[in-house]
């Protein structure tokens, strides 16, 4: 019994990844997610809805307040949710991808018009 109660154990775990793990049903709950966590400085929150060098890169600008513009389907099949700082031109772009069990920020990048 206790054998079984441990491979039910382990094969939670494989299906969550850690206890901080977070199911996104939609690829814009991933994106806000992202971009709260970068607002409260927390890289744990962040790392719960993005991989790590989309975090880092994130990370490495100062936070700034930016209006969310919304997500599109790319033709890839993943999407793409778009921040703006109007005032400063300068937007962030989220490559979010589908795993199959939930949204998760794969890349982003910077532009600015400037």
């Amino acid at each position: 019994m206790e054998l079984k109660n441990l491979s039910i154990a382990i094969l939670l775990f494989s299906l969550i990844g850690t206890a901080n793990a977070q199911i996104f049903r939609m690829p814009d709950a991933a994106a806000q997610t992202l971009y709260n966590a970068w607002r409260t400085k927390s890289r744990t929150k962040a790392k719960s809805a993005a991989v790590k060098s989309a975090v880092e890169k994130l990370f490495s600008v100062r936070p700034r307040v930016m209006k969310f513009k919304g997500c599109s389907k790319r033709e890839e099949g993943d999407f793409e949710c778009i921040y703006e700082d109007a005032k400063n031109d300068v937007t962030v772009a989220m490559l979010i991808e589908n795993t199959g069990r939930t949204y998760i920020v794969k890349s982003l990048s910077f532009s600015s018009e400037s």
